[in-house]
């Protein structure tokens, strides 16, 4: 049984090597398209963006002491935290570029005078 191949000639443990990245982008990025979700969902859209922006940027603060904590390296072939920060500080500033100014003063509260 130890012998027994899958159809593509690749052991059980090498098809599970083969698919272990594959798991880690499921495992990031299925919160990351629920909280998406949700926040399209019960925010006004005229603050989707700014929200969005906040969003990924406070992701991005987390990810890095995360990262920083744990003392990771931020070179290498493999997709680190530090990587993942990045991307997410790009998504927030391209949605804050996107947002009007109108609306991030609406977010935080700030009367618009005539």
């Amino acid at each position: 049984m130890a012998d027994r191949k899958t159809i593509l000639g690749l052991g059980y443990r090498d098809l599970a090597a083969l698919l272990a990245p594959r798991q880690t982008l499921v495992a990031l990025t299925l919160p990351a398209a629920a909280s998406l979700i949700f926040i399209v969902t019960f925010v006004p859209p005229s603050l989707v963006l700014p929200v969005i922006s906040l969003t990924a940027i406070a992701a991005a603060a987390t990810l890095s002491l995360i990262a920083w904590a744990r003392g990771a390296g931020a070179g290498g072939a493999a997709i680190t935290l530090w990587d993942i920060a990045g991307a997410s500080v790009l998504i927030g500033c391209a949605a804050a570029m996107l947002s009007k100014p109108e609306n991030v003063l609406h977010l935080f509260g700030q009367n618009l005078v005539p």
